[in-house]
């Protein structure tokens, strides 16, 4: 199984485009990532980067995606708002 995440700072959270740069921007995106999920702690950096957040943001947008989470499966069902993990793998599989 392959999860791809990407990165879609909502503009009802003030700082997210600021802390999606600086997660964008680090060394190593997946260790950023869950340390900022898991530990509350962002890298330190200006977050001065080329970032594809902009394009997110678009692509986003002709989908239709308005919130976080969203997953969208192989088979193209969406799933929209935070699940249990267990439910996750259900629609999956």
């Amino acid at each position: 199984m392959t999860i791809y995440t990407f990165l879609y700072p909502l503009a009802i959270h003030p700082d997210a485009m600021n802390k999606s740069k600086k997660i964008w921007c680090s060394g190593n995106k997946t260790i950023a990532w869950n340390n900022y999920m898991l530990k509350n702690t962002l890298p330190k950096n200006d977050g001065n980067c080329d970032t594809p957040i902009e394009e997110n943001l678009e692509l986003a947008k002709k989908l239709g995606i308005s919130s976080t989470p969203t997953i969208i499966v192989s088979s193209g069902k969406r799933i929209e708002g935070a699940l249990p993990y267990e439910d996750i793998v259900k629609y999956i599989e």
